[in-house]
């Protein structure tokens, strides 16, 4: 017998788990990986997946499924503050090298700037500067994301 695909998350779903990852986030975001831990980690899996299946008792979630939305939905925020922090760069490359930004946009077109939707802004809110670039100050982009680095916040 195969095992059948669950429905997909709703957004409601989505930001409800997410309020129950922030109330467990000092267990669950703890860098620790012993024994003790570990078990803190599955009990406070266990609950979350208790209190989201009361929440919506028609579609039974496991904890392993809502763990793997969650993993799912952080690195879907990582990847969209690397593309914003990569299309900012590039942005920048091209102002300090005076290309005019008519030259950009002569088609009318534009480039694509991704948006972080609510549930990666939690997200994004919850991981705070695990998102940033590691500093370098050998790389010659050092010195921009120091200061401009997107982190959900405008500069």
């Amino acid at each position: 017998m195969e095992a059948r695909r669950g429905k997909k998350f709703t957004g409601e779903e989505k930001m409800f788990l997410l309020e129950l990852v922030d109330l467990q986030k000092s267990i669950l975001l703890c860098r620790k990986s012993d024994q003790v831990s570990n078990k803190q980690k599955t009990d406070a899996w266990k609950k979350i997946e208790h209190d989201f299946n009361s929440r919506f008792p028609d579609n039974p979630r496991k904890a392993t499924s809502l763990k793997l939305l969650y993993d799912n939905l952080k690195r879907k925020t990582r990847q969209t503050v690397a593309e914003t922090n990569r299309s900012l760069y590039v942005k920048h490359l091209k102002t300090v090298a005076k290309k005019d930004k008519r030259e950009i946009n002569k088609t009318g077109g534009g480039s694509y700037k991704p948006q972080l939707t609510d549930a990666e802004g939690r997200v994004l809110a919850m991981l705070g500067d695990s998102v940033k670039p590691l500093e370098n100050p050998y790389d010659s982009a050092a010195d921009y994301f120091s200061k401009y680095c997107y982190t959900g916040v405008s500069p």
